[in-house]
């Protein structure tokens, strides 16, 4: 458990554990990326962040990887965006170890972008 940097949250998410994850979402038309830290679940059976709903769950679908696409760059929503699959493509890290959780990107620009993780994975850039 030392291996994660773990996140107190309030009431009703603090059933659950809590650690920092690195999402790297990029736009596969353009190549264009945001690379930013949030908070995910952690798998306290396999000991580690779960990546479960950015493989099959709400945040697997594009609509949804768009929405957090351009709230990362600071631009508006469109509201018509049409829900699809694989003009988004993400890479999930451990920020602490700098560990690939899950990734769809596969390209260079992934080490890349871990390099620019604080030694103590609490920040980015």
């Amino acid at each position: 458990m030392n291996d994660y940097i773990f996140v107190k949250k309030e009431p009703p998410h603090d059933k659950s554990l809590w650690v920092k994850i690195a999402i790297l979402i990029q736009d596969n038309k353009t190549k264009e990326n945001v690379f930013y830290l949030d908070d995910g679940i952690y798998d306290e059976e396999n000991k580690t962040a779960s990546t479960c709903i950015w493989e099959e769950g709400n945040f697997s679908c594009d609509c949804n990887r768009y929405l957090f696409f351009q709230r990362q760059k600071g631009l508006q929503e469109e509201d018509d965006f049409e829900c699809s699959d694989g003009k988004y493509s993400v890479c999930i890290i451990n920020p602490k170890t700098k560990e690939v959780l899950y990734d769809e990107i596969n390209t260079p620009i992934v080490q890349q972008r871990i390099s620019e993780i604080s030694p103590d994975g609490r920040n980015i850039g």
